[in-house]
């Protein structure tokens, strides 16, 4: 405190009384009156502090003068206020740092709290979203369930169809009627009348693709083609149409033929110069001696033919080619439900489509051996994918995928290629790996007989 120096070696300090009264004496001696001099009242004496005068050259006055002494003389009152107050700053500046740091804790933990609600905004947009895809999927999954049953009623109604011609084809055959009786002209199938020739050639430019696009799609049966033939053994094409894969076989310079019982293929295909020939094809097949072809090939052929005449085709066939040679039938698949529901009655020739196992089962019953299916020509959509998080309805939901992906996305087409017993042959062959389209319900087998 101001003028409180050298008081720390004094004990006890003078009355308030005795300090004013001496403080008067010594103001009025300054002035110059007549006063004594300025003595200390004796009851007093001990305890009074050396006072002077204030010096002239230090400045300041009586009055300077007079607040030091006030000053002196009111320490013993200010020191324990000094300390309280001194240890009331000091719990001040505790209680400071406290409530700072407690300040920091609070900030660390909004900061956290932010955090976390940021990430839970985030999650929640994320769900919504995954909520929305997966609406959309059950939607979609809805909608293809209703199709896929109505595909499978309309299947149904088929096969009964089917099992019913059947047993009559059958039981013509054990009756021993005439087997070419029903395998030429619209017995066959085909149904067709001469004079609509050129309305179904425009009905399969308009349906069945263009001609390349035709012939990509056959090229994966040149390399099983190109290991049997050979200059003494053509190949045959039954119903070759517009001649796409008798000009692939032409390019790759293997021998080849078509048959067709339509006028206006024949005649376009002598256009582009390609040998084909007006004749009924299982007629034809009956014509030729044992063992003279190498492959026979029907591309959208038997789809047109009934039963008995299927049959009859597969035994000349067998009958025509030589050991080892191929025979390879490629038709519309009604695995494919919008194959065997929709497009496949674009074409009112067709009789109806043929059940994958069933044409295999032919092949083998009448004599082929190595018969191998092969779905082709996949759909130009994608298979459904469902990304769902790993719960209890995610397998339900890609199960239901995988039912659809087996219904509406395996291959349009599928070919059955069987081979003439060769007994010098000991290995199978089968479509060129990397070619086929493989696709779910492809591997499907009969069950184990008992």
């Amino acid at each position: 405190m101001p003028g409180g120096e050298g008081f720390e070696e004094h004990d006890e300090l003078l009355s308030h009384e005795a300090a004013v009264e001496l403080v008067r004496k010594r103001a009025s001696a300054e002035r110059g009156d007549s006063e004594p001099d300025v003595v200390a009242p004796s009851a007093h004496r001990e305890r009074l502090l050396p006072f002077t005068l204030p010096d002239p050259n230090l400045g300041g006055g009586p009055r300077a003068f007079l607040k030091r002494s006030v000053a002196r003389l009111t320490r013993w009152q200010t020191l324990p206020l000094l300390r309280q107050l001194n240890e009331v700053r000091v719990e001040h500046h505790e209680r400071l740092a406290a409530l700072e740091a407690r300040s920091q804790e609070l900030k660390q933990a909004f900061d956290r709290v932010d955090r976390e609600a940021e990430e839970l905004a985030d999650q929640h947009l994320r769900t919504s979203q995954l909520a929305a895809s997966l609406e959309a999927v059950k939607q979609t999954l809805d909608q293809r369930l209703d199709d896929l049953r109505g595909g499978l009623s309309w299947l149904n109604h088929l096969r009964a169809e089917d099992r019913a011609e059947l047993t009559s084809a059958l039981a013509r055959i054990r009756a021993g009627a005439e087997p070419g009786a029903a395998a030429s002209g619209e017995a066959a199938g085909t149904d067709c009348p001469a004079h609509l020739d050129a309305f179904y050639e425009a009905h399969q430019e308009r349906f069945r693709g263009s001609r390349e696009f035709v012939r990509r799609r056959l090229e994966i049966y040149l390399p099983q083609v190109q290991s049997v033939a050979g200059a003494d053994h053509p190949v045959v094409d039954l119903g070759p149409g517009r001649g796409e894969w008798l000009a692939l076989l032409r390019d790759r310079g293997i021998a080849a033929y078509g048959v067709d019982v339509n006028s206006s293929f024949v005649a376009g295909a002598a256009e582009i110069g390609l040998d084909v020939r007006h004749q009924d094809a299982v007629e034809h097949l009956r014509s030729l001696p044992d063992g003279s072809l190498a492959a026979v090939t029907a591309f959208h052929l038997v789809e047109h033919l009934s039963p008995a005449a299927l049959i009859e085709l597969v035994d000349n066939a067998l009958r025509a080619l030589r050991p080892g040679g191929l025979l390879i039938l490629e038709t519309p698949n009604p695995l494919n439900l919008k194959v065997g529901a929709a497009s496949f009655h674009l074409d009112p020739t067709h009789v109806r489509p043929i059940h994958p196992l069933f044409l295999e089962f032919v092949l083998e019953n009448r004599g082929f051996a190595e018969v191998r299916t092969a779905m082709v020509n996949a759909p130009g959509e994608p298979p459904l994918e469902v990304a769902v998080s790993p719960d209890a309805s995610s397998g339900t939901l890609s199960r239901v995928a995988e039912l659809l992906n087996e219904a509406f996305f395996v291959g349009m087409d599928y070919a059955v290629v069987g081979r003439r017993a060769d007994p010098s042959r000991e290995t199978a062959g089968s479509l060129e790996a990397g070619h086929t389209e493989p696709a779910a319900g492809a591997g499907r087998q009969p069950p184990e007989p008992k």
